[in-house]
């Protein structure tokens, strides 16, 4: 439902028969399966995925700054699953706490935070 209505504007006629509630709830059950599986729902493994893609940044890096390369661009290209736990390991769009099941539509927290699918 979400991808049809921020590409048109409208609903799907599947979608139409939720009400706002229901289509509020379904994005925030996405964002729930992206912070677990891609964001720091695991912080423990999931940041840790990025070491490798952040040392060879950093070593490209190094490498122009040293005048190891003669390189004057270097292009990665990525999706969400390379490129949220590299955001979590630099530390961005972290939460105090973590993403709950538990939190109401109204609740501050909820719309508070920072890690958005």
């Amino acid at each position: 439902c979400a991808y049809r209505r921020a590409h048109t504007g409208a609903l799907d006629p599947l979608c139409r028969l939720l009400v706002e509630e229901d289509l509020v709830a379904l994005e925030y059950l996405a964002e729930l399966k992206h912070f677990y599986k891609k964001g720091m729902g695991l912080k423990d493994m999931n940041p840790r995925m990025a070491c490798p893609l952040l040392q060879f940044l950093l070593d490209q890096l190094e490498d122009r700054a040293l005048g190891r390369s003669e390189l004057s661009s270097y292009l990665l290209f990525a999706h969400a699953e390379t490129l949220v736990p590299l955001l979590m390991l630099l530390g961005m769009y972290q939460d105090t706490a973590p993403l709950s099941p538990d939190l109401l539509p109204d609740d501050p927290a909820r719309r508070e935070r920072g890690f958005r699918a």
